[in-house]
């Protein structure tokens, strides 16, 4: 929604989030459809299912290479990158996840020490 709102203005804008915002809805309705008819049409394995999601990126690909407009060249930012807070960023995130996932597990559950 950040993109939309830095680089879209005017009459255009709207129709931009409209489309944004309807792709929830549409995406899961045909997902429910698309599961439906694999699942009847299918056999009971994954490679199907695998084969049409693979031909479906493939088409998307081609579409975007061929629709989506360059960047237009800047000059080169001599930003660089906060290397201790991307470390630290990752670190709580995998604890974040760590915990999560091992709490109710864990010997005491939510009480153990660790969690």
């Amino acid at each position: 929604m950040g993109i939309i709102a830095a680089n879209i203005h005017g009459r255009h804008r709207a129709t931009a989030f409209a489309i944004f915002s309807a792709g929830a809805p549409v995406g899961g309705g045909s997902g429910m459809v698309l599961g439906g008819v694999l699942t009847a049409y299918t056999p009971t394995t994954w490679r199907p299912v695998m084969w049409i999601l693979a031909g479906l990126a493939a088409v998307i690909v081609v579409v975007a290479v061929f629709s989506v407009p360059h960047d237009p060249k800047k000059e080169r930012q001599t930003n660089s990158i906060d290397w201790l807070g991307a470390a630290l960023v990752t670190v709580g995130l995998v604890l974040i996840q760590f915990t999560v996932s091992d709490g109710m597990s864990a010997p005491k559950g939510w009480r153990t020490p660790c969690e």
